[in-house]
């Protein structure tokens, strides 16, 4: 993930939507078994209104500060 963060932040090719808005940083993320796995998940997300993605960044931070893992 470290690799693609830096490739978003230094290169100077790719999206004008990505460029606009550096640094990119992370503020959530999920791992799974596999890239399919992933990308269904990210789908699904992106389906999302921006509100429900924000509570879900909202509850995993909320989590990381109290010890819990999410």
């Amino acid at each position: 993930m470290n690799k693609r963060i830096g490739e978003h932040n230094n290169s100077k090719r790719g999206a004008h939507y990505t460029k606009l808005r550096r640094p990119v940083k992370i503020k959530y993320s999920e791992e799974y078994e596999t890239i399919a796995k992933a990308r269904k998940r990210e789908a699904e997300l992106k389906r999302w209104r921006r509100s429900r993605k924000l509570e879900l960044v909202k509850k995993s931070l909320d989590s990381k500060v109290s010890g819990v893992k999410f």
